[in-house]
Formats: C-alpha cells, sequence, structure tokens
C-alpha cells in the first residue's frame, strides 16, 4: 500500500455526503438523549466543506482522517441504541457529546 492510496481523498459529493450524515446522525441521537435544539458543534455544514476546500493538503487529511474515525464511531454508537427497546439516556447523550467533539475537530483541523 502506497501512502497515496492510504490517503485518497474524497470526492467533493463523498465529503459533502459524510458530513451531512454525521450532522443529521448528531441530530438523531440528540432527540434520543432528549437534548433537541441544543447549540451546534460547528457553524454549518456548508461552513465546513467550504474551509475544507480552502485547506492546505495536510489539514484536509487531517479532516478526512477525523471524519471516518466519526463516521465508524457514530455507526457503531447508532447501531448500539437501536438495538435496545428502551434507549439509555446516559449512552445517547455520551455519543452526542463524542459527535460535536469530532465535529469540531473535523472544524479545528481546516481552520474552522
Amino acid at each position: 500500500m502506497t501512502a497515496q492510496s492510504f490517503f485518497s481523498a474524497k470526492t467533493g459529493e463523498a465529503l459533502v455526503a459524510q458530513v451531512t450524515q454525521l450532522s443529521t446522525i448528531l441530530r438523531l441521537v440528540e432527540q434520543m438523549a432528549g437534548c433537541d435544539g441544543a447549540e451546534p458543534a460547528i457553524s454549518g455544514e456548508q461552513a465546513l466543506i467550504h474551509a475544507y476546500e480552502r485547506a492546505p493538503g495536510v489539514a484536509r487529511r487531517r479532516f478526512e482522517l477525523l471524519a471516518s474515525r466519526a463516521a465508524r464511531f457514530a455507526t457503531a454508537g447508532v447501531e448500539a441504541l437501536l438495538g435496545r427497546k428502551q434507549v439509555p439516556k446516559v449512552a445517547a447523550t455520551q455519543l452526542v457529546r463524542e459527535l460535536r467533539l469530532s465535529l469540531a475537530a473535523m472544524g479545528c483541523a481546516v481552520g474552522i
């Protein structure tokens, strides 16, 4: 495996879809945790995408790594929550916290 293939960049469309999905998952888990209307982790999906597009290559790679990690964590967390009859609010709240931190870290990686 070369460094090039390991760090293959997402297309603009795929990146937008991933950020949108993470934001959607965050809103869903916020509802599950009972913390609707909470302050967003980032100023907006489009601001994050725009910052990514302007960021230098190293910052983009860091963003991509964080986005990939957040997607895996979000998937595992939501699957665990949806597999229960009663959603444990503590677990949902922790997942909200982690997703917000992930989105914030993604923003920091590209200068937001």
